[in-house]
Parts: structure tokens; C-alpha cells; sequence
């Protein structure tokens, strides 16, 4: 129980909405998508609003030293 809690924690600390759509998207592309194609192009047409709010934004963070060697302690979550 004390690993898996650790493991949710550390997990917690990256972007929520990016690992969200993530997940919607592994789940569309094995359970939903009619091809391969089809599960890209619904990834992109749907992707691009994660990308605006947090993937630029994070990497303008990586950029001044933040993520960067394995170290993610950006966001520390409340304890679970």
C-alpha cells in the first residue's frame, strides 16, 4: 500500500489534463478508432487545446531548469 501511494504521488506531479487526454486517447485508439489513421487524426484534432495549456507552457518551464535530470518536483500534490 505505502509503494502504490508513493507511486500515485509522484504520478500526481505531472500534468493533469495532459495525462487525462492521454488516457482518452489510449482508450479511443485500442477500443474505438476504426484504423490506425483514424486514431491519429483523432489525437491531433484533439489534442491541440492540452498542448496550449500545458505542454508550451511546461516546456517554457523546462526551459529555465525545471524537469529537467529526472527532477519534477514542480507541482507537489496534498497528501493522499
Amino acid at each position: 500500500l505505502g509503494q502504490s501511494l508513493k507511486l500515485a504521488q509522484e504520478i500526481a506531479k505531472f500534468p493533469q489534463q495532459c495525462m487525462n487526454v492521454d488516457r482518452k486517447f489510449a482508450y479511443y485508439s485500442t477500443f474505438d478508432a476504426e484504423s490506425w489513421d483514424a486514431a491519429m487524426q483523432y489525437e491531433f484534432m484533439n489534442g491541440m487545446k492540452v498542448i496550449q495549456d500545458e505542454a508550451v507552457p511546461g516546456a517554457a518551464s523546462f526551459v529555465k531548469g525545471i524537469g529537467k535530470h529526472g527532477s519534477f518536483n514542480i507541482n507537489k500534490p496534498s497528501k493522499l
